[in-house]
């Protein structure tokens, strides 16, 4: 019998309803509560890698154009990635608690202020990729979900960029990938695409 390649095979995506539980179980006006809706939306909205979101600083991020610059991708390679109207208000909520909350934490403690983009809500410390994960498995122990790696949004990041018509040569731009391979793997095609597809490109339907 032949043993299917695991490097073949498809991989799964965060669902759409266990990404709305997740923002669901994020408090509203609270920092801990901003902070990780935003993380959550912006690892959906981007599709970058874990280590590259842990790694950002304030200085990386426009919240007027969207513009996050990744400065040590994978390889050492730099590259910047957008975020939406819906991630960057989600953003500026965030950052208007962070504000508040390092320059308190700065005038009883003397500590400077960090640069990280995401703090951690208790000691005002630059989070880690293992602080992200913790609020990743706490957040869906409060939604009552699986819990999802990191990478399960990098997933439904590409699958739902091409579905919404974003072609794979800019999603693999903004992902980082130089092997198209991935990408394919990541969109993980099936009938509703492929129905799609004909609905919408149909030649001729379209002569």
């Amino acid at each position: 019998m032949k043993v299917a390649d695991s490097k073949s095979e498809p991989f799964d995506p965060i669902s759409t309803a266990d990404f709305d539980a997740l923002l669901e179980a994020c408090p509203r006006k609270t920092l801990a509560g901003e902070r990780d809706r935003c993380i959550f939306m912006m690892l959906m909205d981007t599709g970058i890698r874990k280590a590259e979101i842990s790694a950002l600083k304030i200085a990386d991020i426009d919240p007027m154009t969207g513009r996050v610059m990744i400065r040590q991708g994978k390889g050492g390679k730099s590259r910047q990635v957008y975020i939406g109207k819906k991630t960057r208000r989600a953003l500026t909520a965030y950052l208007r608690f962070r504000e508040l909350f390092v320059r308190y934490k700065d005038k009883t403690t003397g500590r400077n202020a960090t640069d990280s983009l995401w703090v951690h809500s208790r000691n005002g410390k630059a989070l880690t990729y293992f602080g992200i994960r913790q609020i990743v498995h706490r957040r869906a122990m409060d939604a009552g979900i699986s819990e999802p790696g990191l990478h399960a949004f990098r997933r439904a990041f590409a699958r739902n960029a091409y579905r919404s018509g974003m072609s794979i040569l800019d999603i693999q731009k903004i992902l980082g990938h130089t092997d198209l391979s991935v990408i394919n793997r990541y969109i993980k095609q099936d009938d509703t695409d492929v129905q799609a597809a004909q609905d919408n490109y149909g030649v001729v339907d379209n002569l």
